[in-house]
């Protein structure tokens, strides 16, 4: 299941939250983000993004 990074637009708090993909628009639940009162959810896109290629792969689409 992917990690979804979710930010408190009022308090800038970050929270990473695991979901199904079927669940992703699902915002952070209270247990998942204790202390905060009332937050205004919004998901983070591209954050912590990284590429990995080794040097047994092949030379296939982005000609790494």
């Amino acid at each position: 299941m992917p990690i979804y990074t979710y930010q408190d637009k009022k308090s800038g708090k970050k929270v990473d939250v695991i979901r199904s993909f079927n669940d992703y628009e699902n915002p952070p639940t209270k247990e998942e983000a204790p202390g905060l009162e009332d937050p205004e959810w919004e998901r983070q896109i591209g954050d912590n993004q990284v590429v990995v290629k080794g040097n047994g792969w092949g030379g296939g689409k982005g000609y790494w």
